[in-house]
């Protein structure tokens, strides 16, 4: 069954979708995915759709990867694409994958928690959309993209589903979940494919023409005040808001949306980046007034030269501090 374009005089134009099952993963989530994907049965009555954090600059090749785990088809999610049942979409790398006006959406939007394609982007979309015509699937991976999409998915009535944090390869994306109360079920990856089988998804009807055009990063619900926070991607302010489940979450004028973990992490990344430029700068620093010196010992052995040499020395010691912080051991955060 694909997207069906109904019409009736008080209904001009009424799309009737599929069910869809929208998965997301990151960190240890090519295996997890091959799993879960070669357990659905052939006859699966939803589309699936698949994000999977990748390098934005590499080549993926997950549609074939999984592809050879199952008879289902799977093929890279285009732009426009309408939904079919029982065929598996991937997100491109460094494009988002969204569900718009009954059609996918792949876009170059702003980036969420850091990543694009972003696991929220996708499961917010398929709640505003779908509602109880979905469900989400949280699997393995680092900090928390997807719990804030996989509550609104909640709380417009789809089905959540969770890997279990104890077999996870790494247990953050599906430990803030369950921490959050976005799961109805947390089950191990041999149970899912069970799971999503005895869901009750059912086709939607979408009115496309209440269906009201708006961005893919819609402004946060509830501006809130601005933060004391600025945007790690943009330096823009970031105003905070809470999303449904009471989630709290920050967002820019752009559409750059962290969770408090994820907005840790971009400004963790961003001070690192920060002190090694440092670094670098004083070791430039040094070096240039060492050239300034020599010169000036040829022309004025007097106190210019003197003055160069103390300052490319001190450029050293802090440079050194630098370094020595930047290279020390620190304790790892558990996962």
């Amino acid at each position: 069954m694909t997207a069906d374009l109904m019409r009736h005089d008080d209904h001009p134009a009424d799309m009737v979708l599929p069910p869809v099952v929208a998965i997301g993963a990151s960190a240890g989530g090519v295996g997890a995915l091959r799993e879960l994907v070669g357990a659905l049965p052939t006859d699966l009555p939803a589309a699936v759709l698949v994000v999977l954090h990748v390098s934005a600059t590499a080549p993926s090749h997950l549609a074939e990867i999984l592809a050879r785990s199952t008879d289902l088809p799977v093929v890279p999610a285009t732009d426009l694409g309408e939904l079919e049942p029982g065929t598996v979409y991937v997100a491109s790398p460094d494009r988002h994958l969204e569900i718009r006006h009954g059609r996918m959406h792949v876009w170059r939007g702003p980036r969420e928690n850091g990543h694009r394609p972003s696991i929220d982007a996708l499961f917010r979309s398929v709640a505003s959309t779908l509602g109880p015509s979905a469900a989400g699937v949280l699997l393995t991976g680092m900090l928390d993209d997807g719990v804030a999409g996989l509550m609104e998915l909640k709380e417009a009535g789809g089905a959540t589903l969770v890997q279990d944090p104890e077999e996870a390869l790494f247990p953050s994306m599906p430990r803030a979940a369950v921490a959050a109360g976005a799961a109805d079920q947390v089950l191990r990856i041999e149970q899912m494919a069970d799971a999503i089988q005895l869901l009750d998804l059912r086709p939607a009807t979408i009115s496309l023409i209440d269906e009201e055009p708006q961005a893919s990063a819609p402004p946060i619900d509830d501006p809130g005040e601005p933060s004391p926070f600025s945007c790690p991607s943009c330096g823009g302010v970031l105003r905070q808001a809470r999303s449904r489940g009471e989630l709290e979450h920050f967002q820019c004028r752009v559409g750059h949306r962290f969770s408090p973990d994820s907005l840790l992490e971009a400004q963790s990344t961003q001070l690192d980046e920060a002190m090694w430029a440092g670094f670098r700068s004083l070791k430039e620093q040094a070096e240039l007034s060492r050239r300034i010196a020599s010169r000036l010992e040829r022309i004025d052995s007097g106190q210019r030269a003197h003055t160069y040499e103390h300052r490319a020395l001190e450029a050293d010691r802090r440079a050194d501090i630098l370094y020595e912080s930047l290279s020390a051991q620190t304790e790892d955060v558990p996962d």
